[in-house]
């Protein structure tokens, strides 16, 4: 039970740790990608 939570703790600063920068680089793939397709479709 211990070692579950220990684990699950270390989990969570994990995720803590990676969550800006998995935002960070769906945020700077995503507008192109949002935008390209619209831009190419009008014109």
């Amino acid at each position: 039970m211990a070692q579950q939570l220990i684990s699950g703790t270390r989990f969570a600063m994990a995720l803590k740790r990676l969550f800006p920068a998995l935002l960070r680089l769906s945020l700077a793939v995503s507008p192109p990608a949002e935008m390209a397709p619209r831009s190419t479709v009008h014109g």
